[in-house]
């Protein structure tokens, strides 16, 4: 018997249908962030009371139907206002305006004129063109990069807005890419645009943006290490480059992301994601591995003959640094409780200060000896050279800007108070200052991204000196002796030299 159904009858029936399995099945459901925090949500008491009555109520009750009107209030009380977006996406929600495509394109391109040469950076492959697929972060990392130099010679601020929503944009659109397709996490061409990225971060002023570099680089670290500890070397080059210039590209990718690492941990004052017990790389300018090196030079052996290179002295003194910040971050204790420790423990090379004791007296001497072999070299890393040493004779050295209100201008941290500043502290904090005004402006030495850091916290190391003399706080003195200081970062000229220069000011 044929069917005398009509089309819309038909129609009818569907639409129930789809109605039904839209709002019955669950994986018709679009998530949402917010699931996690429902699920695990405690249900309001007036929730309970109806759940309960309805209970009651089916028990006694011989239609199901009866209990409906009781749980219909809270079923149609929504918890939290439904989102547009989700996550990942809803990290684009907020994202500023960008310049034009052209324009940005040109920023990109501009790249190989204004950072193609700096240290590290040189040896790295970057495969972006204009005419190419690449990833789109990666072209926005670049073109971020180049705003921040061309803000340093306009000296407008024009480009450092535009810089700060590059960052912003590159940051969010890397995320919202590895989130969606986590093959990415694998890329070097991601691990390079997240590198970059942070790199504004670390020359930036703004506690969000730090907040958001430090994330970034703690996740591109983990992706490094996924990826540096295989086997497959196809994600480093070309096929039909030479194998063996992999090993170049990868430690000078490696040593770049240590500087960033290091210097980040500097400016924002905690531990660094990288370890130098993890750094199974060569030595960016020379056949030797980092740590045959880096293990002579703890030990108070000579370094090779042939290692003379400025990237393989840079990258021994950040890794020196690095352990410098570690070491102290880990195993410091207050004084009093150091004697305290050493007077009741008859076993006092077992104790925590003796052991952080023990790593500082062997850092100092392989700084000694870095500085033995590394005769000639250039003043940024002279200027970095001296400020290891004065942050492992003043370990609080990076807690003077949160004392100094850096860069929250309304409040000062009361931590530092009793700090001893050394007469060899306030020399090498001095030391900074000239090795760092004897880099050219416009060389390569001058655009080194680690100098205003140094030359802010020696100011700071300087400053609290002053102040432990007794000086009263506005004593033109004070002002000529910092005034060298902010004269130096004036002419470095990136964006977090403003707010160092206001928090010189305070001090």
């Amino acid at each position: 018997m044929q069917s005398t159904m009509t089309a819309d009858h038909q129609v009818e029936i569907t639409e129930s249908v789809t109605d039904l399995s839209a709002t019955a099945w669950p994986g018709e459901r679009l998530p949402t962030r917010y699931d996690v925090d429902e699920a695990t949500e405690i249900p309001e008491s007036s929730f309970v009371d109806r759940f309960a009555a309805a209970l009651l109520h089916a028990e006694h009750g011989d239609n199901r139907e009866d209990v409906s009107w009781i749980m219909e209030g809270c079923a149609n009380e929504p918890s939290r206002p439904a989102a547009t977006l989700t996550y990942p996406m809803i990290l684009l929600l907020d994202a500023p305006t960008l310049p034009a495509e052209d324009e940005v394109d040109r920023l990109a391109s501009e790249f190989d004129n204004s950072w193609r040469n700096r240290v590290f950076l040189r040896s790295i492959k970057i495969g972006w063109t204009r005419t190419s697929s690449s990833l789109p972060y990666l072209r926005l990392a670049l073109a971020c990069l180049t705003a921040l130099s061309e803000n340093r010679n306009d000296g407008t601020g024009s480009a450092s807005l535009v810089a700060g929503n590059l960052f912003h944009c590159g940051a969010s659109l890397a995320t919202v890419m590895v989130e969606v397709d986590n093959r990415l996490a694998r890329s070097i061409d991601t691990i390079l645009a997240i590198t970059l990225l942070c790199t504004y971060g670390c020359l930036s002023t703004y506690p969000s943006q730090w907040r958001r570099s430090m994330g970034l680089l703690c996740n591109v670290t983990t992706m490094s290490r996924r990826l540096h500890l295989t086997d497959n070397r196809s994600l480093l080059y070309m096929e039909n480059d030479d194998p063996r210039k992999a090993l170049r590209y990868d430690s000078s990718l490696i040593s770049y992301m240590l500087l960033v690492d290091v210097l980040q941990a500097v400016h924002f004052d905690f531990i660094p994601n990288y370890s130098t017990q993890e750094l199974f790389i060569q030595m960016p300018g020379s056949p030797h591995t980092f740590h045959k090196v880096y293990k002579s030079l703890l030990d108070g052996f000579a370094l090779p003959a042939d290692l003379t290179f400025r990237e393989d002295a840079l990258l021994l003194l950040v890794a020196l640094l690095g352990d410098v910040i570690r070491a102290q971050k880990t195993g410091s204790l207050p004084s009093a409780f150091h004697e305290s420790l050493s007077n009741q423990n008859p076993y006092a090379p077992m104790t925590v200060h003796w052991e952080t004791s023990r790593l500082e007296a062997t850092l100092e001497s392989a700084l000694t000896g870095w500085r033995s072999h590394f005769t000639q070299t250039s003043h940024d890393v002279l200027a970095l050279y001296h400020f290891a040493r004065l942050h492992l004779i003043v370990p609080q050295t990076c807690k003077l800007a949160r004392w100094a209100g850096y860069p929250d201008r309304m409040s000062k941290a009361s931590s530092t108070t009793g700090l001893a500043i050394s007469t060899e502290a306030a020399d090498l904090a001095w030391e900074v200052l000239a090795a760092s005004e004897a880099c050219r402006t416009g060389s390569e030495s001058y655009m080194s991204i680690w100098l205003p850091v140094v030359v802010f916290y020696s100011a700071l190391v300087v400053g609290r000196e002053f102040q432990n003399k007794g000086q009263p706080k506005t004593n033109l003195s004070s002002a000529r002796i910092l005034g060298s200081f902010k004269e130096e970062l004036q002419r470095l000229d990136w964006p977090c030299c403003a707010a160092m220069n206001a928090t010189i000011v305070r001090t």
